[in-house]
């Protein structure tokens, strides 16, 4: 299964029973954006989950005053699957960064720094696309918030300012402090799962 496949059974047990999102209404509302307005269209149409993820996971790295190995790592290694995921974006960045996903993926990491750098990134309009976009599916809002938890342990180390990023950046895509809790726990849990496996 994917990690974008989802069942009403995992719906109920991926949402909080006290919000709204938790009822079984909400699973068959359509989450398929459909654009409006000429801007709508124009957003839609530049809009890359990958690229708006990939923008947020970079300031939670850039946090520690160095992005780690580990930290570089699981940012790639997570987009490269959200990249096999969506093909249209995969069509998007292959003529300009290479046929491979994980170069393309690499590409785009350096490109992003390297915008940075030069503070060409707008944190708060690729947050805009995202709510704009998924204002109807908030699993894929979670999504980038589970992302942003593996990239924060990435190193081993949890701290203050990683957790008021995430914080931040939950309020901002209207994912409810419960709903950080819990993604939080999953994330710990796989990570400690994965590491009784090796």
């Amino acid at each position: 299964m994917s990690k974008w496949s989802i069942t009403i059974d995992d719906y109920l047990k991926e949402t909080d029973p006290n919000t709204k999102e938790h009822s079984l209404e909400t699973f068959f509302i359509n989450k398929t954006y459909i654009p409006e307005t000429d801007e709508e269209k124009k957003t839609f149409e530049e809009f890359s989950l990958v690229s708006s993820s990939m923008a947020l996971t970079l300031v939670l790295a850039k946090s520690k005053g160095f992005i780690s190995p580990a930290v570089k790592k699981e940012i790639i290694t997570e987009l490269v699957f959200q990249l096999h995921q969506r093909p249209l974006e995969y069509e998007r960045y292959k003529s300009v960064y290479g046929k491979s996903e994980e170069e393309i993926i690499s590409h785009l990491f350096d490109k992003l720094l390297a915008d940075f750098e030069t503070q060409n990134v707008d944190i708060d309009h690729q947050i805009d696309m995202i709510n704009l976009v998924y204002k109807n599916n908030p699993q894929k809002r979670f999504y980038v918030i589970r992302l942003l938890f593996f990239v924060a342990f990435a190193d081993h180390v949890f701290q203050f300012d990683e957790a008021s990023i995430i914080n931040r950046f939950a309020d901002k895509l209207n994912v409810d402090k419960t709903e950080v809790e819990r993604i939080k726990n999953e994330v710990i849990k796989e990570i400690n799962f994965k590491m009784e496996i090796k």
